[in-house]
């Protein structure tokens, strides 16, 4: 079995019982060969060459944690299928936005710091997003995690959707009140 080269996975589809996969720093380009590892629960592919998300990764419902951290990913797309994933982290890529984790119903966290994320898309349900600059400690617990990210004014967003309602609602009030109030 000779499962790596330099462009990516391959034969892995010898391995139909694999559950969890780690293959970091291995200058790895692609991982589309994992189709037939229907069993997969954990793949952690961080600090490669990763350009993009493979077709293949629709068919890997028992995914439940993807670590596509420190790669070159410029959109999130064919995750629809990944009806158990729970965690997500696309932390230091190329994203500008996370348009393509609004449907996921089973994630719980997403860490996409160290991006240029320009706008946030309302998701269907609860989850907790974390979004730090480059030169941030990470922090040790959950409540100090809340507390670091507060006090030095990142976002924590306990449900998306609630955050842009907000954000429109004083957009709408501060329109309201520069035309009753127009300047002399």
């Amino acid at each position: 079995f000779n499962g790596m080269d330099k462009n990516g996975l391959r034969n892995l589809d010898q391995l139909p019982h694999l559950r969890s996969l780690s293959a970091y720093c291995c200058g790895l380009r692609n991982f589309e060969d994992l189709a037939d590892n229907k069993r997969l629960e954990k793949l952690h592919l961080q600090q490669n060459k990763i350009k993009e998300f493979p077709y293949c990764l629709r068919q890997l419902q028992k995914i439940r944690h993807l670590r596509v951290d420190r790669n070159q990913i410029q959109q999130i797309e064919h995750l629809q299928g990944c009806t158990s994933l729970r965690t997500l982290d696309i932390s230091s890529n190329c994203l500008d936005a996370l348009d393509g984790v609004a449907g996921l119903q089973s994630l719980e966290e997403l860490k996409a710091n160290n991006n240029k994320i320009k706008m946030l898309i309302p998701a269907d349900r609860c989850l907790t997003l974390f979004i730090r600059p480059k030169n941030s400690d990470p922090p040790t617990s959950p409540a100090r995690r809340v507390k670091r990210l507060l006090n030095k004014s990142h976002i924590l967003i306990s449900h998306i959707s609630y955050l842009l309602n907000s954000y429109l609602l004083i957009c709408s009030y501060a329109q309201i009140c520069r035309s009753a109030n127009p300047p002399i």
